[in-house]
């Protein structure tokens, strides 16, 4: 898309121009030229430079776009003759020095188009605000950041560079102290010219040289949020201005989408939830400040729920409004197609035993399952917990446990058989005094594997191991000293059971375990 030649008149206020528009303005300019004597051919889309002194030399058959730099007086009826339009510098000024600067400006338009279309193609995809100012950064080459009406940090977009950089003190400094909002402290050296209104871009220059262009994000005439971009990484440009209020119209689009003027707050939680699993933000003292912006009051204990469907973004939206609706699970955000919940309880489970009942019967009547982390206790690690909450789905169904929810805590040891698996042949990791268990029982139809594996379970327990054999404390000791024959070994070493117990979880993740239970082992079994 081109510039009419009355855009470009208001870029060229400062020489006072004077526009004639004999034809409608149908035809954009994508180029410039200097006239050339005796030039016969125009091309409509170019606009020609020339001195109003050559002025009469021009023949003209076709519509064309004129900019004349007055020299020396010119007739009016001239300017009414010719077929298309002319802008009239008064100012006698250098013909070179202007065609740069109309090239400059061209060339700036054409980067303005394609950064609207990029900015606008994000929010048609449904990429989000964060990649929205990520866009943004590349576009101005300075740090962005968001803050709401009230000043409050909603998102960022920087560069990373090392500790200690320039970059990094000045961000330290500006950006991430919750004491001094960087729009407070240029507001407090100097007031701008003009005041905020619309999504007006405003240059204000701080007495540390560190300058910042501020414009106002506008929905339905009111302001929303503000965006500072400040001028650290390169100086600014005349084309920035533009690109800040490009911005900020877009991030009006993507917040109206995203209902941010109804419900800021819910707008907040998903950012901040969003921008630490993306690992965007681990400055404690910046996630801090973005809690207390949401009036999240953290209590003592964090889990993470990630709930994994096949549904498209409208019914997954659904299944999160329906969970918020049933326990008051506020802070969610649907990512990748998950939905995930963060969990805060001032007890070390997630959720009370009726709660979690109900929540499986929600899942099971939706076909669905969802995953529970560890506790934790930083939201920086979330994005950490994310993992053990989808790891935790992914072991259980694969080890065939017919759930709809998983806990990680009952899978840990697996995932870490899972991690060594991809480095070695796991069954030649097995204590050998196992797979001699498990042949002897193979030859002789006996179940000495499946008694050692729920002996192990209860820790040495005698009264619960029997208890889940459903054996005599007497038979359970006859079976504990058949298998100390067979493998050669006591099981009062704390090490070799804890050996025994990974070894037997290996090999029920190579789904290699396989017990059978009978009562061969002894004539007084009870099974």
């Amino acid at each position: 898309m081109g510039i009419t030649i009355s855009v470009l008149s208001d870029k060229l206020k400062r020489y006072n121009p004077e526009i004639f528009i004999n034809q409608p303005e149908a035809i954009s300019i994508y180029d410039v030229e200097l006239y050339e004597e005796n030039q016969s051919y125009f091309d409509p889309d170019i606009l020609y430079i020339i001195k109003s002194s050559s002025f009469h030399l021009l023949n003209v058959g076709s519509y064309v776009n004129i900019l004349c730099v007055m020299d020396n007086a010119l007739q009016v009826e001239y300017l009414k003759k010719l077929n298309g339009n002319i802008l009239i510098l008064k100012k006698d000024v250098d013909i070179d020095l202007i065609y740069e600067e109309i090239r400059t400006l061209l060339e700036g338009h054409k980067q303005l188009v394609k950064n609207s279309e990029k900015l606008h193609k994000l929010v048609f995809e449904g990429k989000g605000l964060q990649k929205i100012l990520d866009a943004g950064y590349e576009m101005l080459g300075n740090p962005i950041r968001l803050e709401d009406a009230d000043s409050k940090l909603i998102a960022y977009a920087m560069k990373n560079r090392p500790d200690g950089s320039r970059s990094n003190l000045i961000l330290k400094d500006y950006y991430f102290d919750t004491s001094r909002s960087i729009f407070r402290k240029y507001a407090s050296q100097k007031k701008p010219d003009k005041a905020f209104t619309g999504n007006s871009a405003v240059y204000i220059k701080d007495t540390d040289e560190y300058a910042s262009i501020v414009s106002n994000v506008v929905i339905e005439n009111k302001q929303i949020a503000r965006l500072t971009v400040t001028e650290i990484e390169r100086p600014f440009k005349a084309i920035d201005y533009e690109v800040v209020s490009l911005l900020c119209k877009v991030i009006s689009l993507e917040m109206q989408k995203d209902k941010f003027n109804k419900n800021a707050k819910g707008f907040l939680y998903e950012y901040l939830i969003l921008d630490l699993l993306e690992g965007r933000i681990k400055t404690p003292l910046l996630i801090e400040e973005r809690v207390k912006a949401c009036n999240w009051d953290l209590k003592r204990n964090l889990f993470l729920l990630a709930i994994t469907t096949d549904f498209y973004d409208n019914h997954n939206m659904e299944i999160k409004d329906a969970l918020q609706n049933m326990f008051n699970f506020n802070r969610s955000i649907i990512y990748n197609n998950h939905i995930v919940v963060i969990v805060d309880s001032n007890d070390k489970r997630p959720m009370s035993e009726q709660n979690l009942a109900s929540l499986k019967a929600f899942l099971k009547s939706n076909s669905i399952c969802g995953g529970f982390s560890r506790r934790f206790n930083e939201l920086k690690d979330i994005a950490v917990y994310y993992r053990q909450a989808l790891k935790a789905i992914e072991l259980g169904s694969y080890l065939g446990r017919d759930k709809v929810v998983f806990f990680y805590e009952d899978y840990a040891v697996y995932h870490m058989v899972d991690v060594c698996s991809n480095q070695e042949n796991l069954k030649k990791l097995c204590n050998p005094a196992l797979l001699e268990l498990i042949e002897y029982d193979r030859k002789n139809n006996t179940s000495y594997t499946y008694s050692l594996y729920v002996f192990l379970k209860h820790k040495g327990n005698h009264k619960g191991t029997s208890e889940e054999l459903h054996i005599y404390p007497s038979t359970l000791i006859y079976r504990l000293n058949k298998i100390k024959g067979i493998i050669n070994s006591e099981l009062n070493d704390e090490d070799f059971n804890f050996q025994l117990f990974l070894s037997f979880k290996m090999l029920e993740y190579l789904n290699e375990l396989n017990f059978t239970v009978d009562c061969k082992e002894t004539g007084n079994s009870n099974l």
